[in-house]
């Protein structure tokens, strides 16, 4: 619940956006949401405590769920801090490098886990660290955001939505036109728990039913690594799903590790105000959407532990001292 009151113009609008699509957002609201709600469960007492705490801090939301699509409002907040680039022939990332960036998804990773952890800091400041910093944990997992610039990390192939075959509707809603766009919101949202709202007109998904549907999920983790805050582990699983034919999202050239935009072009050039002019096409069915959801929910769970525990790292007295300076380092350009 957003604690600034509603005007009768804004209670409009806000009526409106409940009874028409929304735009694609990284994870889309949904997504983000089910991570932090996942993630406060899994926090011991006193670390919610501290959350609670530091959420009355924050200058627009109550919950953390709900707060953790903060960064993509209007104004988006640290708009080129929300993905990294990387070379297509890169097979692993060996440090938190920006490349030819000067910022990227691992600089806002770090100054946001510093200043949470920072007890000198305000509440406001740590209070909006703490919300960025489940949202950048958030898209780290989202393949998409660890990808190519030339495609602007799936933006720049087209999808089409395929038949119905057999089922109630397209795979995807209307409008989603674009391969980040499909991971962002269609392989979440398609077949998550709905709830209807406003006397039946429309339908919303459901955060806390998808999230008590993801605890039954098993996911594979390691103490070691989840345990400790480690943005290459994670931008290094996402890096090995867009490299991953099925994925779709680039061809792995034969005899090398260059994985090119199609078979016949290693990049893709944009056309200025044609979006899609010249840009790979391909139809996104049901067996794709069948294929990649559950992918895409591991990821939101993965992200959740992630969260939590560096939460815990963060907010415990007793982990202070043990925070090291170069879990959270990057390599920076200089300004």
């Amino acid at each position: 619940m957003h604690k600034n009151l509603l005007s009768f113009a804004g209670a409009f609008t806000v009526l409106t956006a409940l009874l028409l699509p929304t735009s694609a957002l990284a994870w889309g609201e949904h997504g983000h949401a089910v991570i932090c709600e996942l993630t406060y469960r899994q926090l011991e007492p006193e670390i919610r405590k501290a959350v609670d705490e530091l959420m009355s801090a924050h200058p627009e939301d109550e919950r953390l769920n709900t707060a953790c699509a903060w960064a993509d409002r209007f104004p988006r907040k640290k708009p080129k801090q929300h993905y990294v680039n990387f070379p297509r022939d890169l097979t692993e990332i060996e440090s938190a490098n920006c490349g030819e960036a000067k910022t990227c998804i691992f600089t806002a990773l770090s100054d946001d886990f510093k200043t949470l952890s920072d007890p000198d800091s305000s509440d406001a400041d740590r209070a909006e660290a703490m919300v960025l910093l489940g949202h950048w944990i958030g898209d780290i997992h989202q393949p998409m955001h660890v990808g190519f610039s030339d495609d602007r990390g799936g933006n720049s192939v087209h999808v089409k939505r395929g038949p119905k075959a057999g089922r109630k509707s397209k795979p995807c809603r209307s409008g989603t036109d674009n391969l980040h766009a499909v991971w962002d919101t269609c392989l979440v949202e398609s077949d998550a728990p709905k709830k209807t709202k406003l006397f039946g007109l429309a339908e919303q998904v459901d955060i806390a039913t998808h999230a008590d549907r993801l605890e039954a999920i098993d996911v594979p983790v390691s103490d070691e690594v989840d345990s400790k805050f480690n943005p290459v582990v994670w931008a290094n699983e996402s890096l090995m799903l867009v490299r991953d034919p099925p994925v779709q999202y680039c061809r792995v050239k034969d005899g090398s590790e260059f994985c090119a935009y199609d078979v016949d072009r290693d990049y893709f050039v944009p056309v200025e105000g044609q979006r899609y002019k010249g840009a790979r096409s391909f139809t996104v069915t049901h067996g794709y959407i069948d294929f990649t959801s559950p992918i895409a929910e591991r990821r939101l769970v993965q992200a959740a532990e992630r969260y939590a525990a560096a939460l815990t790292l963060a907010l415990s007295v007793e982990a202070e001292d043990e925070i090291k300076s170069d879990d959270t380092n990057v390599n920076r350009l200089p300004e």
